[in-house]
Parts: C-alpha cells; structure tokens; sequence
C-alpha cells in the first residue's frame, strides 16, 4: 500500500485530521515494556492466524524488525499510532503520551 493512501487511512479509522498525522521511524522511539507486552500479545494473535513462527515473537525486540508496521505520532496530543500488518490483517494501535517518548542518541533535522 502507498505511503500517502494508508496515512489516509488512518487518519479515517482513528478520525483525525490527515494533517495531523506525523510519520515517524519506529527505531527512533522507546516504547514502555508494559505497552510493548500489550502490543505482542496483539501482534501474536495476529501472526498465530498466518504463521507458524509466532510463538517465537518477542515483544521486547523491535517489532519493526518483525513485521511491517508504520508509526505516527499525532500533534497536539503527541499520541503514537502504529499501524501493523500481518499477511491480510491489518490493527491500529494507539499508544498514549506517556507509554512512548524519544530515543536521546537520535538527530532530528
């Protein structure tokens, strides 16, 4: 799917404003363990449909080295939307302020 049409969509299934959608790297987030655990279990119902392998998923690890997924952070309220695909089935998680923040080694241009 093109960058610009699943922003779009997206921004219609949590609805929000497309605008209001900022993309950014996976990598250069840390994410709080309990929220990590709360996204491996929802990644691992998704994967226990397709893949044999998802027994192995460890939510500790980057999940972007795992599975494709995207992730946008929303202005004003700097929540943290992932989007995550799995073979045909597709989840948006929502991840609070305070359940995500910045990595400090990284450069913002």
């Amino acid at each position: 799917m093109e960058l610009n049409s699943l922003k779009q969509q997206v921004s219609e299934w949590i609805n929000i404003e497309q605008n209001r959608l900022h993309e950014i790297s996976l990598e250069d987030v840390i994410i709080t363990e309990g929220v990590l655990l709360s996204i491996g279990k929802i990644v691992s119902q998704l994967m226990l449909l397709y893949r044999s392998d998802s027994l192995s998923f460890d939510p500790i690890e980057n999940i972007n080295d795992k599975i494709p997924c995207m992730g946008y952070w929303v202005e004003n309220s700097k929540d943290l939307v992932i989007y995550i695909s799995v073979d045909s089935q597709s989840r948006t998680i929502i991840i609070p302020q305070n359940g995500w923040m910045l990595r400090n080694d990284i450069t913002i241009h």
